[in-house]
């Protein structure tokens, strides 16, 4: 199969101008940073930006919880601790898989941008012929 794509990818490389070659080539699989950086970017990025703020501060709240749990003396609480520690880890569970779910979204706008292309360039073939 990666012998399939490899070809096709070549093939379409050929058919195509240096512009739209470079196109196609920023069209490729990212990794985890790039992709989590291109969140940030376009007309949800202020959301992205605020979301990582409250992951840090939830971080940051399970770090003081578990503190304040340790040096309790009641029981009562360390039940109040243990429960702001669960709620901040169910905080940035959440948002964590808002942003993953994001990231999926643009990759699958990605590989729909590459279909297209090809797409395209088919099409462009069989007007030649």
């Amino acid at each position: 199969m990666k012998n399939q794509n490899e070809e096709i990818d070549t093939i379409i490389r050929e058919a195509l101008s240096d512009e739209e070659s470079k196109y196609y080539d920023k069209l490729d699989e990212q990794n985890f940073i790039v992709q989590y950086g291109q969140l940030f970017k376009g007309k949800q990025g202020w959301l992205t930006a605020l979301t990582t703020i409250f992951i840090i501060a939830m971080f940051c709240l399970v770090i003081y919880g578990f503190a304040q749990f340790v040096n309790a003396q009641e029981v009562k609480d360390q039940i109040l601790y243990s429960i702001v520690i669960l709620m901040a880890f169910l905080s940035i569970a959440m948002l964590k898989i808002w942003n993953w779910m994001q990231m999926d979204k643009y990759s699958i706008l990605r590989e729909i941008k590459r279909l297209e292309l090809q797409i395209s360039i088919l099409a462009e073939k069989q007007k030649v012929n």
